[in-house]
């Protein structure tokens, strides 16, 4: 989603280029045909285009208009993007009902983070009346997509029981989707659980592993080192520093343990 051209905007019926050509850089004006003649495709690459400065003058306003466009022909990138900047508010005035709405048509298509955007507007009632089961679906929806953040928030969900009922053995099995993929976050929750033997049996051995792992991306994961380590032998804690310097997280993409 990267080019364009003219911008034209249907006043009193008619299509008025607000950019002549000339004034329009020739990669991006590549594509001023197809987006004239109503492909979403280069319409939402025009947009992309506007938005970042990226072959044409960064120009918010004209990065939503043909945002729109393509949105309204059930571009899901569009409409995602057009989500964020009602959302934010960047060339539209902000209005979290219309970023909610946008979100959803853009969820409605698996677009990922347009999901998670909607779990937590749900979750926070913003734009929307508080919803914390409906927040929680859409955490699952893209959960079972294979996404990390969505699988680490409805884990946080089945651990406080907020919008689910309470289950810390689903919320571990979540949390460990993404210890195993690398999200340091996950992994210091892993850790943490399993020290207290929460949805498990109490694994220390296991859980000083995760810590490690974590250490040079999470705060926690120092002070849960710290803690767990009082309780291990130091053979257990050269185990355990053994098992994390042969780990090996699951490749992006592989569906393998999808929670």
């Amino acid at each position: 989603m990267r080019h364009l051209s003219v911008i034209l905007l249907l006043t009193l019926g008619c299509l008025v280029p607000l950019y002549a050509p000339a004034q329009v850089p020739e990669s991006v004006a590549a594509l001023q045909a197809d987006a004239e003649a109503g492909d979403a495709d280069a319409q939402a690459r025009l947009g992309w285009a506007f938005f970042t400065g990226e072959g044409a003058p960064q120009d918010y306003a004209l990065a939503a208009q043909w945002y729109r466009m393509a949105a309204e022909q059930g571009n899901a990138e569009a409409q995602y993007m057009l989500g964020e900047m009602y959302s934010v508010p960047l060339g539209v005035e902000q209005d979290d009902a219309a970023a909610l709405d946008w979100y959803r048509k853009a969820g409605e298509q698996n677009h990922e983070q347009a999901q998670l955007h909607l779990a937590w507007m749900y979750t926070q009632g913003k734009g929307v009346a508080q919803d914390l089961e409906r927040g929680a679906a859409w955490y699952q929806r893209a959960a079972d997509a294979g996404s990390i953040e969505g699988a680490l928030q409805l884990g946080r969900a089945y651990l406080s029981g907020r919008g689910v009922a309470k289950d810390e053995a689903r919320a571990l099995e979540l949390f460990q989707y993404g210890a195993d993929r690398g999200n340091p976050d996950c992994e210091v929750t892993v850790a943490w659980m399993l020290s207290k033997g929460m949805g498990a049996e109490k694994d220390l051995i296991t859980a000083y592993m995760w810590s490690t792992l974590a250490l040079n991306a999470s705060e926690g994961a120092g002070y849960f080192i710290e803690i767990i380590g009082k309780e291990l032998t130091p053979e257990q804690i050269a185990e355990a520093e053994q098992r994390a310097a042969a780990w090996e997280p699951i490749a992006a993409g592989n569906e393998a343990g999808q929670p």
